[in-house]
């Protein structure tokens, strides 16, 4: 269903692995960060070595949260 809403709009949806482990605390602590209650601008920057998962995170709060807005982008 939610794929069908993203094409409806002309949203691009990220491909993620449904088969995360320990990821649910990550996406909550960045959500956090976010403050979505504000009318705020906002920037989070993630950053650490490579391969620890720093644009699977970004791509599930991409997911998560771009349908909200009327324009969005995605920088890696």
């Amino acid at each position: 269903m939610t794929n069908s809403i993203f094409r409806q709009l002309n949203c691009e949806r990220f491909e993620v692995d449904g088969n995360l482990v320990g990821i649910d605390s990550r996406i909550k602590e960045v959500n956090l960060l976010l403050h979505m209650e504000s009318n705020d601008v906002r920037i989070v920057g993630i950053y650490g070595i490579g391969e620890i998962g720093k644009t699977t995170i970004a791509k599930v709060i991409y997911n998560e949260l771009s349908w909200e807005f009327e324009y969005m982008s995605f920088a890696s």
